[in-house]
């Protein structure tokens, strides 16, 4: 699994994503890449192995060419999500792995069709999730102006934050330094006093 820092690395390269592009069509050999995106061979095995290092992409194996040496093939590696949310009182970035080996789906019919419904309702569905963000960003922009500032110190303050953002006492205290059963102590009554 990779982490978040390491892919936005390895896709902030505009020719990498080109060669991420080129590979979710399936498998390719270096030289293929270097053809399609008109850049030389040696740049291409410098992005794969940037790619390769990051775990986004594998040497699948090599295989006996027709007109000169064997050659290694390459495809993607890794299937995620990952989203970027940036509003001024909220950011964040989400990396969601896909289990696509436990979907079991059936494909009847048309499967244009069914692709199309699909992506309707991915549609759909990241409107909602814009909409909620919006939401929050309201709402975050209650906080850090009417409530935030109320609050006593800036230890407390810092606290709080930390806790809106995750809402979990346990990740606060290792982020501040004091024990899980303070930081619960000081929530309480922030919430209580402030809310």
């Amino acid at each position: 699994m990779t982490d978040i820092d390491s892919i936005l690395s390895a896709i902030e390269n505009k020719t990498r994503r080109e060669i991420l592009f080129r590979l979710i069509h399936g498998d390719v050999y270096p030289l293929q890449l270097s053809r399609e995106l008109r850049i030389s061979q040696q740049a291409v095995m410098k992005h794969l192995y940037i790619l390769e290092k990051t775990k986004l992409v594998k040497m699948r194996g090599v295989e006996k060419s027709d007109v000169g040496p064997k050659r290694k093939i390459y495809g993607l590696e890794e299937s995620f999500i990952l989203n970027i949310y940036l509003t001024p009182y909220f950011f964040d970035i989400r990396k969601r792995d896909l289990d696509t080996e436990s979907i079991n789906i059936d494909i009847e019919g048309n499967p244009l069709e069914m692709l199309k419904k699909v992506d309707e309702e991915i549609d759909r569905l990241e409107e909602i999730i814009a909409q909620k963000i919006a939401i929050k960003k309201k709402i975050l922009s209650h906080i850090e102006n009417e409530i935030i500032p109320r609050i006593g110190s800036d230890i407390e303050r810092e606290i709080f934050s930390e806790y809106i953002k995750t809402w979990d006492e346990k990740y606060v205290a290792n982020e501040v330094g004091l024990p899980e059963n303070i930081i619960e102590q000081i929530i309480k009554r922030i919430i209580d006093e402030y809310i």
